[in-house]
């Protein structure tokens, strides 16, 4: 007997497997099977497609000569830019204040993040002089990449999931919640560790005679304090993207190993 979903409902088809009739899904019901299958691939590969764009993008931006400037003197040489440090880092404490009380999430895990974070900027950092001051300039859009992986790790990877016997299963169950967390966790840590390095360094920089301006995110919107945290954005989407399409792929073998089996 040949079945097509165009002449039988799923309740129809469950009552010949209970009756033990043979049969075969007829090429329509094929058809849209496969299409519904290869459907919850596009979102995934699409955001990852964005993912790479925005981070060209970004990369391009950050390295155009602007004038989004608006330093304000805070103690003899030293200044803090408004949109360099002021903006990322009033987005930084919402998103911090969003994570604790609605996603009622970790301290330790978010501190964690900081703390690699930090690290990574703390040793990569280079001194410069530009029109507008003195600055340190980072790599944030290289720094996300390696940030990206690890937080995510940190968020997904949690007690519940690494005690799982089906591992995925347990990751893709919370996959959306987690992902929105990532992202309040990743740009928050990737722009205050680096807030935090030109924090540290601006009081003995005021010291320097050879420096007539300290400028604490003085890059404006190309300064690393923000886009760290846009960077970070990026990378947690792609990395979280590749590993929700690895899910997908690997459901996709398990469907067709117990269709076949089923078969028999």
């Amino acid at each position: 007997m040949v079945i097509d979903k165009k002449q039988a409902t799923t309740e129809e088809l469950n009552r010949h497997k209970k009756q033990g009739k043979k049969f075969t899904v007829g090429g329509t019901m094929k058809r849209s099977a496969l299409s519904r299958k290869l459907a919850r691939f596009i979102p995934l590969l699409i955001l990852i497609f964005v993912s790479l764009l925005s981070h060209v993008l970004l990369t391009g931006f950050s390295t155009f000569k602007h004038e989004f400037f608006y330093p304000i003197q805070v103690y003899e040489k030293i200044t803090i830019d408004v949109y360099g440090a002021v903006l990322p880092t009033l987005l930084s404490v919402s998103f911090i204040v969003l994570y604790f009380t609605y996603f009622k999430g970790s301290f330790l895990r978010i501190f964690g993040c900081f703390l690699f974070a930090f690290a990574l900027f703390a040793n990569s950092f280079t001194l410069a002089l530009t029109d507008h001051g003195f600055g340190l300039q980072t790599v944030p859009g290289t720094l996300a990449l390696f940030i990206s992986p690890v937080s995510i790790v940190i968020i997904f990877f949690d007690e519940r999931a690494l005690k799982a016997k089906a591992l995925l299963s347990s990751i893709s169950s919370g996959l959306a919640r987690n992902y929105v967390v990532a992202l309040l966790a990743t740009f928050s840590a990737s722009s205050l560790s680096v807030l935090f390095v030109d924090l540290i360094f601006a009081p003995f920089l005021n010291q320097e005679p050879l420096l007539t301006t300290v400028d604490i995110g003085g890059g404006g919107l190309t300064d690393g304090v923000l886009f760290s945290g846009l960077f970070a954005l990026v990378w947690t989407t792609f990395f979280v993207s590749v590993l929700a399409l690895f899910i997908e792929i690997v459901r996709l073998s398990e469907r067709k190993d117990h269709d076949y089996k089923e078969s028999k």
